[in-house]
């Protein structure tokens, strides 16, 4: 529940009520089986223990290697990940991760500060695009 009562399912339904054929899906990423996707979004995945633990998560929960790759499969040919990360460290990491499993990503952007949120984190934008 954010501050203002309202759940990130009612932000995220919000934000894609006018776009055609989206939906936002609530659960347990890593038992989603339907296929194929044609973009998913990803903002500030979990690489670390820290932010997990931060969140009151537990560290089973901490799979980053499982979950990308599940995220790449479900996939479509030319389909799309948009990965938004926090931090210099987490963007490394995660480009790493990429390197690491074969996936090539795209740096959209080195950074990204949303001047509107009340976050003073600057994001950094990866972009998979399956071949």
């Amino acid at each position: 529940m954010m501050a203002d009562f309202h759940s990130r399912y009612d932000y995220a339904n919000y934000y894609i009520h006018n776009l055609p054929d989206t939906r936002y899906i609530k659960g347990d990423f890593m038992k989603f089986k339907e296929q194929p996707c044609d973009i998913i979004t990803w903002f500030l995945p979990f690489l670390t223990e820290k932010p997990l633990l931060k969140w009151g998560l537990p560290l089973s929960y901490l799979a980053p290697e499982a979950m990308l790759k599940h995220a790449y499969k479900l996939l479509n040919s030319q389909g799309i990940i948009l990965l938004v990360n926090q931090t210099e460290e987490e963007k490394a990491k995660q480009l790493k991760l990429l390197e690491q499993l074969e996936i090539e990503s795209i740096e959209v952007s080195n950074s990204y500060t949303n001047h509107f949120s009340p976050f003073v984190y600057k994001r950094y934008i990866t972009v998979v695009i399956k071949g």
